[in-house]
């Protein structure tokens, strides 16, 4: 590559200060700062994300600029507060400042207010975000945070205006550089990554329009960088190279590991050259690295949730850029899973191929627990089956990462089903979670290693029965970093057939949400180290099927006041959020699923081994009644090869007889009753009357029950009566 290249994008006219709306002043002298270019910082090679301050300060701006000034008119009491902590803040009355920021979160600002607030505080929203005080920073942050969110007002349909984007996107490679300038700021504030396709059409133009290009997506911010990651794989070089200097301009970390792909592997030595500052980043370890930022929402290194815009991006072609729609909740994993399928496709050590491969199997386990619960089974098996080609070993240490956390349970259940194999019996984790002491766990293990063939191991008999017997386990998240508060409750709940998941801040609990579990009620103490109970309340309602779900808030006195769709108490008990609940969902397909997949591993059991000392039959009977099928006639199939006439031929005869249950169970029942008949001695094998005529009233029915019931009779050594053929 020649000297100078880059000459034309480094040019001081071309770093002129951005021009900015009246309302930001406060912060043009941080603009003028970040203005001009500088060298990558060697410190972004550690994978971690160093201009994360950049990226709040910008997140605050772009609320300065999407939305207009606001007049300091009409003071309220939530202004009065504002200001008194405000001047506390600054005098470092620390806990005065605290006192008037919680009165302001009480009295929930509107959009307007809170650009007011952000007018009125000039750099310290900036300072609190990035508040290095041990003591007091996580409020502060939460506070900022709290007044940012609500003077967000960046519509979706807006952000995405194909066409508005596009012409604005000309205005940023014409004119003087001081409209170039305004245009791409304009242009990233309004359209965020949206912004990104028209600038990479234009990266295969001519040298004047590219550099234009170049230097106007080096401006876009963090927001531009996940299309940016996609165009990176353009079959042109000339964009590729173009791309990955936006990207060492750029300076976002999460970059590092794709930037030393390309320093090491790219076919281009153009772009070898220009990346080789990363050349001796290790890129397969980066790689997973980055990837487990983005799988464990990681908000300081992965997709922070202002940038989750709910789409993956794809190239077509050499520049052209498009987007699927996506659940804001799979963005993140997506990303991740890009970030593992490329270091497990790079020639890298065994070692790094295993984490990545052990990465992938998190991922995939992951989305089939988040499409699960919204519904979606099609596209949950597509991702459960990818899942599946892995090997054992990658879905074993996936499965041991993941019950080490508590927010991971449904991950950690997936993941057992897709060991759900012979090998299950050899995957030690799998054996733990097994004495797991979360119910769900137990159930997934118990089913697992019944169908390897275990049938020795303790409490896998009854957890397969406690199994079968789910008609739909409740579960509670709290949110609360009081361990004798979360512990209390949880005891309280827990005879209540209840799982509590306990989360000491918002962002590891909301995980849950996103990841697949279905709640029956939150607890949330007020405050948490990084929100207030009334913010984490309104992220909870927006998302659709927890609209109605009961919300207890822990009152921290005074302070929390009245929070609209919440039940705010002094003292949130066990028995009142059991109160809370209404019937359960009998579309709650996970209960269901794991119902019918223990009794089926108990039908498989009881089918290959003699009948268990330990079992008592009359664990199975009480399952007869179940309303479904997929669950009772497997139990029924068990009865057949454990049962006796003495202990259980009456109870299935009853089954048989009761023409309000489906005919494929009353066949079940009466084929189990023959087994057990054919097991006996011939001299037990005795039919009463009344069984007789429960086989006759049955075979009126027709089909398959009718001839289960004509061998159940032939079985029985029933008197035989003649059938005449029916007529024509």
């Amino acid at each position: 590559m020649e000297d100078g290249f880059l000459d034309p994008i480094l040019d001081p006219p071309f770093a002129a200060p951005i021009m900015l709306p009246p309302q930001a002043h406060g912060l043009v002298s941080w603009v003028q700062s970040c203005a001009h270019l500088s060298p990558p910082d060697p410190g972004l090679k550690t994978g971690k994300r160093m201009n994360h301050r950049q990226a709040v300060r910008s997140l605050l701006l772009a609320a300065f600029i999407l939305l207009p000034s606001t007049s300091i008119v009409g003071q309220s009491d939530a202004d009065s507060e504002f200001s008194a902590g405000l001047e506390a803040y600054r005098g470092q009355a620390f806990d005065q400042a605290i006192e008037h920021f919680r009165n302001v979160v009480k009295a929930d600002p509107s959009s307007s207010e809170a650009i007011r607030f952000m007018n009125m505080s000039q750099d310290s929203l900036v300072q609190m975000m990035m508040s290095e005080n041990e003591e007091y920073r996580a409020e502060f942050k939460a506070f900022a945070m709290t007044i940012l969110e609500a003077s967000r007002s960046m519509k979706r349909d807006a952000v995405r205006d194909k066409d508005a984007a596009e012409a604005l996107a000309s205005k940023c490679l014409e004119g003087t550089y001081a409209e170039r300038g305004k245009s791409i700021w304009k242009l990233g504030m309004t359209f965020g990554p949206f912004a990104v396709p028209p600038l990479v059409a234009s990266l295969n133009s001519n040298d004047a329009t590219r550099y234009a290009a170049i230097y106007a997506l080096s401006r876009l911010g963090s927001d531009a960088l996940p299309p940016l990651l996609a165009a990176s794989s353009s079959p042109n070089s000339k964009v590729r190279l173009a791309v990955a200097q936006v990207l060492i301009e750029m300076g976002d970390a999460r970059a590092t590991a794709r930037l030393a792909e390309m320093a090491r592997y790219d076919e281009d030595a153009a772009i070898n050259a220009l990346c080789a500052g990363y050349v001796s980043t290790p890129v397969g370890e980066t790689y997973i690295e980055q990837g487990d930022a983005y799988y464990s929402y990681d908000m300081q290194n992965g997709l922070m949730e202002t940038e989750n815009h709910g789409v993956r991006w794809v190239l077509d072609g050499s520049t052209s850029l498009y987007y699927d729609e996506l659940e804001a909740g799979l963005v993140p994993l997506e990303l991740a899973k890009e970030c593992y399928a490329a270091a497990n496709h790079l020639r890298e050590p065994s070692t790094v191929q295993e984490q990545a491969s052990k990465g992938m199997a998190l991922v995939y386990a992951a989305e089939v627990a988040l499409l699960r619960a919204v519904g979606e089974d099609n596209r949950a098996a597509e991702q459960f089956n990818a899942g599946l080609s892995l090997s054992s070993v990658a879905l074993n240490l996936a499965l041991g990462a993941s019950l080490k956390s508590s927010n991971d349970v449904p991950i950690a259940s997936v993941l057992i089903e897709m060991l759900d194999s012979p090998a299950a019996i050899h995957a030690i984790e799998v054996r733990n979670a097994l004495s797991n002491s979360v119910p769900t766990l137990r159930f997934s293990a118990a089913i697992s290693l019944a169908n390897a063939g275990d049938v020795n191991s303790p409490g896998l008999l009854t957890s397969l029965l406690r199994a079968s017997s789910l008609r739909g386990l409740r579960t509670v998240q709290i949110f609360s970093t009081n361990p004798d508060f979360s512990e209390g409750l949880s005891a309280e709940l827990d005879s209540n057939e209840c799982t509590t998941l306990v989360a000491l801040d918002a962002n590891s609990g909301f995980t849950n949400l996103y990841s697949g579990l279905n709640i029956d009620a939150f607890v949330i103490q007020d405050p948490l180290p990084d929100t207030y109970a009334r913010q984490l309340v309104r992220r909870i309602r927006a998302i659709g099927k927890y609209a109605d779900v009961p919300i207890f808030v822990q009152a921290n006195g005074s302070a929390t006041g009245d929070i609209d769709d919440a039940n705010v108490e002094e003292n949130v008990t066990g028995s009142m959020v059991a109160a809370s609940w209404g019937s359960l969902d009998v579309e709650r397909t996970g209960y269901r699923r794991t119902a019918a997949r223990a009794a089926e591993a108990l039908a498989g059991m009881a089918s290959r081994e003699s009948r268990l000392a330990e079992v008592d039959l009359s664990d199975f009977v009480v399952l007869l009644g179940r309303t479904d099928d997929n669950v009772a006639i497997p139990i029924i199939n068990a009865l057949g090869y454990w049962g006796s006439a003495s202990e259980t031929k009456e109870d299935l005869m009853s089954v048989v007889g009761d023409d309000g249950k489906s005919n494929a169970r009353r066949a079940a029942a009466a084929r189990s009753v023959e087994r057990i008949m054919a097991s006996a001695p011939p001299s037990s094998v005795k039919m009463t009357s009344d069984d007789l005529n429960t086989l006759q009233f049955a075979m009126k029915a027709g089909g398959d029950l009718a001839q289960a019931c004509a061998m159940l009779l032939g079985r029985g050594k029933a008197p035989h009566k003649s059938v005449k053929v029916s007529p024509k």
